[in-house]
C-alpha cells in the first residue's frame, strides 16, 4: 500500500501491475501521503488501515 500523494515517494516510483510479482498485491490509493491511512479528521480516526487489512483477509481465499 504507498498513497499516490505520498510526498517521499513520487507516482513515478510506484511499479506498474505487471511489474508486481503475483504472490504481492500491490494498492496505490489516491490519497495516504507518506503513511498517513486515516479516515475522517485527525487526530484519533486511525480506523483506515485495520479496516483495509479485514477486507483483505475476507477475501482471501482459504
Amino acid at each position: 500500500i504507498n498513497a499516490r500523494n505520498d510526498p517521499f515517494v513520487p507516482p513515478a516510483a510506484l511499479p506498474a501491475a505487471h511489474e508486481c510479482s503475483d504472490a504481492v498485491r500491490c494498492e496505490f490509493p489516491a490519497t495516504g501521503g507518506h503513511v498517513g491511512f486515516l479516515s475522517g479528521s485527525a487526530p484519533g480516526h486511525l480506523h483506515w488501515l485495520p479496516r483495509r487489512l479485514l477486507h483483505f483477509f475476507r477475501a482471501a481465499p482459504p
